[in-house]
């Protein structure tokens, strides 16, 4: 009797994480900034906390977005994870 093997496909899911970096001007306030990374999440989860941090409107977008904070400048991304 033959044997056989039946190949299962799973589906690639990618991770994505969120990166924030605030750049501070030195001068205009104390700090150096600062970074935060997320932890690995599905995509409809990072974009979700993509629509916190940047806004609703940039949800469909693929970044990075910049925004201007109090001293310096935060810079908002997106990267998939393989």
């Amino acid at each position: 009797m033959r044997a056989m093997h039946s190949r299962q496909t799973h589906p690639t899911t990618s991770n994505y994480r969120v990166l924030v970096t605030d750049h501070i001007t030195p001068g205009l306030a104390n700090g150096d900034g600062s970074h935060y990374e997320s932890p690995p999440q599905t995509e409809q989860q990072a974009r979700s906390l993509l629509a916190v941090l940047v806004g609703a409107e940039h949800r469909d977008r693929c970044g990075p977005w910049r925004q201007a904070i109090a001293g310096g400048q935060r810079i908002i991304e997106l990267r998939a994870e393989p």
